[in-house]
């Protein structure tokens, strides 16, 4: 149980970068710089320093720029893609950086947003990451942290409202049961079930009993 609930805090750290790093990055370094410690503000502003393009266009760039490894990465065989999608990437940010197009700290974070989209546990869900990412890198170059927290709150809502086979998608938290949230973010052991979960509203409340071990002594010994 312990490795699952350490997975699992794993994926919603990469969801985390994954849709809010680059969004909040452009958000503290344009609209709110004064919300950064002073010597990383000074690091930020003199990195960006002579850069022909504001922030939030390198960041569209660089996005430009991985969308188009990954989408190429997809169609070669499987023995080059891994390899192009490395060594491209490499490549790309290097050129980039020395033609004086983009700032390293650019790189540092659109490479672990990059990176990030790799933990959710369906490869399918990293199309909606990257969506809501987009939507949160112009929220976040339009109004600041301001417009990160406005689209957090109608994403919640949107939430909400949405239903799967009659279970409230965000259920235990909306609507709340306190019951149920012994599966959420940590993972119980199975010896430690006495109830099954009210979201999916059981026939039959009570789970399944603790496994019964077998001890080794006892598998090589002759059954009657």
């Amino acid at each position: 149980w312990y490795d699952t609930t350490f997975v699992r805090l794993i994926r919603l750290v990469g969801w985390a970068i994954g849709v809010y790093l680059p969004g909040l990055y452009i958000a503290l370094t344009e609209v709110n710089p004064n919300l950064l410690p002073p010597a990383l503000l000074l690091m930020t502003a003199g990195s960006h320093a002579g850069l022909p393009f504001p922030p939030v266009v390198e960041a569209l760039l660089m996005v430009f720029v991985i969308e188009v490894l990954r989408e190429a990465a997809l169609r070669l065989p499987k023995t080059l893609s891994v390899t192009i999608g490395t060594v491209g990437a490499i490549v790309v940010g290097t050129a980039v950086v020395k033609a004086g197009l983009v700032s390293p700290q650019m790189i540092v974070v659109i490479t672990l947003t990059a990176l990030s989209f790799y933990s959710a546990p369906v490869y399918e869900l990293t199309g909606t990451w990257r969506v809501v990412n987009f939507l949160m890198l112009l929220a976040g170059a339009v109004a600041g942290v301001y417009g990160l927290v406005l689209v957090t709150v109608w994403l919640i809502g949107t939430l909400i409202s949405l239903t799967s086979f009659g279970v409230p998608y965000f259920a235990p938290f909306a609507p709340f049961r306190a019951a149920d949230w012994r599966d959420l973010l940590l993972r119980i052991p199975w010896t430690l079930w006495r109830r099954r979960l009210t979201t999916a509203h059981p026939q039959d409340v009570r789970s399944m009993g603790p496994p019964v071990v077998v001890p080794p002594s006892s598998w090589d010994r002759p059954r009657s």
